[in-house]
């Protein structure tokens, strides 16, 4: 018994001096700080919540289509962090970490900030840029936002701290729009595509009907990705060769999509549109999970530090999963199940969702929900959650015991909504998945002891 008395007050000491050796480490930090101002993570997460919110809400509002709309959510979240890092002496920045940003302009230690008006004035900076040649609607929203978040920062500082958090975060905005206009997409405007003819190979992609016509973001993998050393890196390749016999794997496979497509039950119906995620109605798939982080952020009561790490995380897994995936569309460019099935199966089947203006495989769904679905388990651990993004469908919210759970139900929701085969759904979660294992890798946004 004195033994286990012993061990015990062993641990109690052992504890008492970790969290005392913890609050001198607390209190040495506080101490880099300007008598002023308050570190990051004194500031609640609503203001990174509203932006983004507000970011996704125009998003959809502007039309963009899904690899646009990541593009987007990736350096927005890349200025929040930026913005408020300065303030969260325990971490560091992504400078010499993200794909060419070399550079960006330092806080003045001798002066103190408001971190939460820095980061209004980088992420308005950098939507602007952005956002090019916006709705009128659009400026109203930026400006409202920013116009307000500045009231409130400025009523509840001194002068000269306010004009510090404005021109640090303008500087930041002003460093990230340098880096953003080098990513090869304003270059990607003015290229032109030919679409391969099936006549070489019948495996190939053609547009499936009269109005989309015009193949999505065919040079979208050659945008400079923001962690990932290459487009491919995550590359999987098909093991499904085509054939048009009925006794092939690859009939097999259209066979599938057709059958489920005529079995469907409510909740599979449901669950397909509760992710489908369209341009111009949702803020695309990416903005759905974003949604979902923010929700959780919310939920949770989290403070600035720790909303900028995850909208940082998933939006850069995100972008670089749709980089990835656009790289492997046009690459290995596949034919859609409505070409294959109408030519084999069945002359008159149509799928319950139309059909998008690109490639197969791999399932851009599948992509990005396998990698945010990673970095936000590497994040939050496997967690229950609620998602109800999208209940102006009439659809009651859906609840998911992980992410995991949540990334294989919008994947095999585009097998019941018959525009992708199962290799596409299954290789692109996995592929999603190496993204962010490769982003949460090389990113270290905490300092390294």
């Amino acid at each position: 018994m004195r033994i286990n008395n012993y061990r015990f007050y062993l641990l109690v000491l052992i504890v008492l001096t970790s969290v005392l050796s913890g609050c001198q480490r607390e209190a040495t930090l506080a101490d880099e700080f300007p008598a002023e101002e308050k570190p990051t993570r004194r500031y609640h997460a609503d203001i990174a919540v509203r932006w983004m919110d507000l970011v996704l809400d125009i998003t959809k509002s502007e039309g963009k289509n899904p690899p646009q709309a990541s593009r987007i959510y990736a350096y927005t979240s890349v200025a929040l962090y930026e913005a408020v890092v300065p303030g969260m002496p325990r971490n560091q920045s992504l400078v010499n970490q993200l794909n060419g940003l070399y550079s960006l302009p330092k806080r003045n230690k001798k002066k103190a900030y408001d971190f939460r008006e820095v980061a209004n004035e980088a992420i308005f900076q950098v939507t602007k840029h952005l956002f090019t040649n916006p709705k009128p609607s659009t400026t109203h929203k930026l400006d409202s936002l920013h116009t307000l978040i500045a009231s409130e920062s400025s009523s509840e500082i001194s002068n000269s701290v306010f004009q510090n958090s404005l021109a640090l975060g303008t500087a930041i905005g002003n460093g990230l729009k340098q880096w953003i206009s080098a990513d090869n997409f304003d270059q990607t405007r003015f290229m032109s595509y030919t679409v391969p003819s099936r006549s070489v190979n019948p495996a190939f992609w053609e547009p499936t009907d009269n109005v989309n016509l015009i193949p999505q973001e065919p040079f979208w993998g050659t945008l400079r990705p923001f962690a990932l050393s290459t487009p491919n890196q995550c590359f999987i390749p098909t093991n499904l060769p085509y054939s048009t016999s009925s006794s092939s794997s690859f009939y097999e496979s259209a066979m599938e999509v057709y059958t489920a497509s005529l079995n469907r039950t409510p909740d599979q119906a449901d669950f397909v549109r509760w992710w489908a995620d369209g341009a111009g109605a949702t803020p695309t798939p990416s903005g759905h999970w974003l949604r979902i982080a923010g929700q959780i952020i919310m939920n949770d009561d989290s403070d600035l530090g720790d909303a900028a790490e995850v909208y940082v995380l998933a939006g850069v897994s995100a972008a670089d999963a749709f980089i990835s995936c656009w790289n492997c569309k046009y690459n290995v460019n596949l034919l859609r199940p409505i070409t294959y099935i109408r030519e084999n199966i069945d002359p008159l089947w149509s799928p319950m969702l139309s059909t998008p203006p690109f490639p197969e495989y791999t399932s851009g769904h599948s992509v990005s929900s396998g990698a945010i679905s990673e970095a936000l388990t590497q994040v939050w651990g496997n967690r229950t959650f609620t998602d109800s993004s999208n209940i102006f469908l009439g659809i009651q919210p859906r609840t998911f015991s992980s992410f995991y759970e949540a990334a294989d139900e919008a994947a095999i929701s585009r097998l019941y909504g018959g525009i992708h085969y199962r290799e596409a759904i299954e290789n692109g979660l996995n592929e999603g998945k190496c993204v962010a294992q490769n982003v949460m890798s090389k990113l270290k946004l905490r300092k390294q002891s």
